[in-house]
Formats: C-alpha cells, sequence, structure tokens
C-alpha cells in the first residue's frame, strides 16, 4: 500500500476528532436527530462527552494505525483501528441505551 494510501488514514481519524470535540464540548447538532432526540435536556452534557470520546478513541486508533504503517508496513498494526473501533462502538452503544432509551 502505498504512503498516500496512509495519509487517508491519517485524514479520516482527523475527520473523526474534529467530529468528537464539539461533541464531547455538549454541541449534539452533529448526531442524527433519532440518536439524540431522547435525551433529557440535563443529559445532554454526559450523552455529548461519552459520544465525543467514542469517536475520538475510535478517530485516534486510525491515526495511530496510519502513522505506524507509514513507518513499518506490518498488518497487525490494524488490529489497534479494529479495537479502538470496538471500544468506540461499545461506548456509543452505552451511550444510547443511558440517555437515549435505546439505540432507536
Amino acid at each position: 500500500m502505498s504512503e498516500s494510501n496512509y495519509g487517508f488514514l491519517i485524514f479520516m481519524g482527523a475527520v473523526l476528532i474534529f467530529w468528537g470535540i464539539p461533541t464531547f464540548r455538549g454541541n449534539l447538532s452533529l448526531i442524527h436527530l433519532y440518536n439524540r432526540w431522547k435525551v433529557l435536556p440535563e443529559e445532554r452534557k454526559p450523552y455529548g462527552r461519552l459520544t465525543g470520546s467514542a469517536l475520538m478513541v475510535i478517530g485516534g486508533s486510525i491515526i495511530i494505525t496510519g502513522i505506524l504503517q507509514c513507518i513499518s508496513e506490518q498488518e497487525y498494526w490494524y488490529y489497534i483501528t479494529v479495537a479502538g473501533t470496538v471500544i468506540g462502538l461499545v461506548m456509543i452503544g452505552y451511550a444510547l441505551l443511558k440517555y437515549n432509551r435505546g439505540i432507536f
């Protein structure tokens, strides 16, 4: 794989991190309406923190994988992305179940 593909990984990770920062700060407008419409006003901040953290975990794992792949092309670096994505999705699922009272 060429280094430009790894640059794309770094770019996509950065997009997720920059998407997670405003969400972490409480701006839930970046989250689709049906994933936030049952969140009570007093729970918006913790819901945003948990969801934003999850997006930053996923983005960070993608960036770390892209950087490590640029240094040393090893297939096992992708396990970092897999682990970060699983952890982030579990965090998002937990936030939806706890604050949105369901996935849908």
